[in-house]
């Protein structure tokens, strides 16, 4: 169960894209850089590469992401 909204389970697309904690993030950081992130590419994105990565693969970029952040 997501530790954030308690809603769903925690895989990388709900972490990062669909948990309406990571959402309310996503957005303070378009307002703060003045930059539209498409999400949905976001989403294809990640979708793409955790069929042909690894989980250490997915492990890895989504520590990159939390680390840009």
């Amino acid at each position: 169960m997501c530790s954030y909204c308690r809603f769903s389970d925690e895989g990388i697309n709900h972490l990062f894209l669909q948990c309406s904690f990571a959402k309310a993030l996503w957005s303070w950081l378009q307002d703060m850089i003045q930059i539209a992130i498409n999400l949905l590419f976001t989403i294809l994105i990640f979708n793409f590469l955790k069929r042909s990565w690894s989980s250490q693969g997915m492990d890895v970029l989504a520590s990159m992401v939390v680390h840009a952040i």
